[in-house]
């Protein structure tokens, strides 16, 4: 297809025949929240004994769980 419009300038807007000027450069200061976070060593221990506690709380669980359920099922088969 022939564009009479079509300069092959890849920034050109090929409806109106006008080229796209370039963003302007944005830095670090005008987006501070795709900063990298900085944790400290004990912000960082703290977070992974809440995940390791987080994990055998929901093991207990499911261990109380089916121990209710074995129980229930010897119960109700004698």
């Amino acid at each position: 297809m022939n564009d009479p419009w079509n300069t092959g300038d890849p920034r050109q807007d090929t409806w109106r025949g006008q080229v796209v000027p370039d963003p302007e450069p944005s830095g670090e200061e005008e987006r501070p929240w795709e900063a990298e976070p900085e944790y400290t060593p004990g912000e960082k221990f703290a977070a992974m004994m809440g995940a390791v506690s987080a994990a055998l709380m929901i093991g207990a669980v499911y261990a109380v769980g089916l121990l209710i359920v074995i129980l229930l099922l010897l119960f109700f088969w004698k």
